[in-house]
C-alpha cells in the first residue's frame, strides 16, 4: 500500500499529467477528513481546546507520510509502533503548547 501512494505521487506532482488534478482532490480530501476529526476530538474534549486543528492536521500528516517513507527504506522499522510514540508525543505538545503566536518557529529553526 505504501508503495502504491508513493508511487501516485509521481502523477499527482506533474501538473502536464491527466490525473494530477484526480490525485490532488483525492489529497486534499484526505487531508480535510484529517482535519474535521481533529475538530470532532476538539469539540468531544479528546484534544485540548487550544490545538490548532489545522497545524495538528499538517504534523500528522507530515509524520504519516514521513514514516511510509521510513518504512520502505529502514529495514526493521515498526511504522506502527513508531507512530504511535510520535503522535504520543505531538498530543502531549499540543495540550502543553496552546496556540503559538504567529505559528511561529522559536530559536535555531527560524528562517
Amino acid at each position: 500500500m505504501m508503495r502504491l501512494l508513493v508511487s501516485s505521487l509521481t502523477a499527482g506532482a506533474d501538473p502536464l499529467n491527466p490525473a494530477a488534478p484526480f490525485y490532488r482532490n483525492q489529497y486534499e480530501a484526505f487531508h480535510r477528513t484529517v482535519r474535521q476529526l481533529l475538530d470532532s476530538d476538539v469539540a468531544t474534549g479528546r484534544e485540548a481546546a487550544s490545538v490548532d486543528t489545522g497545524s495538528a492536521a499538517v504534523q500528522l500528516l507530515a509524520l504519516y507520510e514521513g514514516l511510509q517513507l521510513q518504512g520502505m527504506l529502514r529495514q526493521g522499522l515498526d511504522v506502527l509502533a513508531a507512530f504511535r510514540t510520535a503522535t504520543t508525543e505531538l498530543r502531549r505538545g499540543w495540550a502543553l503548547r496552546g496556540p503559538v503566536a504567529g505559528g511561529g518557529l522559536d530559536g535555531v529553526y527560524d528562517l
